[in-house]
């Protein structure tokens, strides 16, 4: 299954590359693909609609996460549109790539979380508009918005703690091909969030930090895979060995980035599965396909 997965993936890039088409999944399926962006968030979401991007990565002084890595694969995939930019809060490892893609990409509409009280965050910078709890995104089927609440909702004060504590977290998808994607709530946030057992993916919260992935939450979202998006050696010591115990004690299969770079799943009515992309892309430089046969170029 794998290597036809990966078969498949070869053939919709070179059917791409033929037509200057992006690329996409098939009916009744969507993508979410983890973005290689070393220490800090990226995720590229494919439905039926198009492309749209959670998150940036980083920008440091020798790197841009949005030059250095989105950008490539989205031209990789053909996806010069982005129905949707989602900038979950205003950490640079999530924020910091974000002028770049929207340099580097039409980006139709950028969304973020309110701005707390004195703090510029990104709906002041990037002229987004705000999230919160019960809003609903027309750019993938099922996007909801389940974390921050809105001024005077209750669990406000809980998400004026700081710019982690008022992430954008998110579930996209239906039924048994629903993601939740955490940013980089901790484990206050995720006893305040609520969730259906069940979720396809996890995206872990804040890199698989050990004040994320509380066991009592691991319980109750009950995920079948789970996606840690964090930088090779970086400092902080992403993920804790404790966070990767609670994560895995249930069963779900554990994907990093710092160990397999780019992770990519296709989530449909049977769940979720790995498609047999084994590329990375961070700060190491450029695009590495290790794939049976490499895509061609893009156009």
């Amino acid at each position: 299954a794998v290597a036809g997965a990966g078969a498949l993936l070869c053939a919709c890039a070179l059917l791409a590359a033929l037509t200057a088409r992006p690329l996409a999944p098939p009916p009744g399926a969507w993508w979410l693909v983890a973005i290689d962006v070393g220490q800090g968030d990226a995720l590229a979401i494919a439905g039926r609609d198009g492309w749209w991007l959670v998150d940036a990565g980083p920008r440091t002084p020798r790197w841009d996460a949005g030059e250095g890595a989105v950008l490539p694969f989205l031209r990789w995939a053909g996806a010069r549109d982005l129905r949707a930019l989602v900038v979950t809060h205003d950490d640079g490892d999530h924020a910091g790539g974000a002028p770049a893609v929207r340099r580097g990409a039409r980006v139709h509409a950028t969304f973020a979380s309110a701005p707390r009280p004195g703090v510029e965050g990104p709906s002041r910078r990037f002229g987004a508009r705000t999230l919160g709890r019960g809003d609903t995104l027309l750019v993938a089927p099922g996007a909801r918005v389940l974390w921050p609440p809105r001024p005077g909702e209750p669990g406000e004060a809980l998400a004026r703690r700081g710019d982690n504590a008022a992430s954008l977290v998110l579930e996209v998808g239906e039924g048994r091909s629903r993601a939740l994607l955490m940013a980089d709530a901790d484990s206050l946030v995720e006893a305040a969030v609520v969730v259906e057992r069940g979720a396809a993916v996890l995206k872990a919260g804040h890199h698989g930090s050990g004040s994320s992935s509380g066991a009592a939450f691991v319980s109750r979202a009950l995920p079948a895979r789970v996606l840690v998006s964090a930088g090779r050696r970086n400092a902080y010591g992403h993920p804790h060995p404790l966070a990767l115990e609670r994560l895995g004690s249930h069963g779900a299969v554990v994907d990093r980035t710092d160990r397999s770079g780019t992770r990519w799943d296709v989530l449909d009515e049977r769940g979720a599965r790995l498609l047999d992309w084994r590329g990375g892309l961070g700060p190491g430089g450029g695009l590495r396909f290790r794939l049976g046969v490499p895509p061609g170029p893009r156009p």
